[in-house]
């Protein structure tokens, strides 16, 4: 059971690492579209 779980684990950090990648990334497309770059950290 301990080696699913550690699999399981490792599969949502990656889920979570691409979904904060594709959103930085779309926030530069549209930073350099805009030219508005301004850095948030909410």
């Amino acid at each position: 059971m301990d080696d699913r779980h550690s699999t399981h684990s490792t599969l949502r950090e990656r889920i979570v690492e691409h979904i904060f990648v594709g959103d930085a990334l779309k926030t530069s497309r549209e930073c350099e579209a805009t030219d508005s770059c301004r850095l948030s950290l909410a």
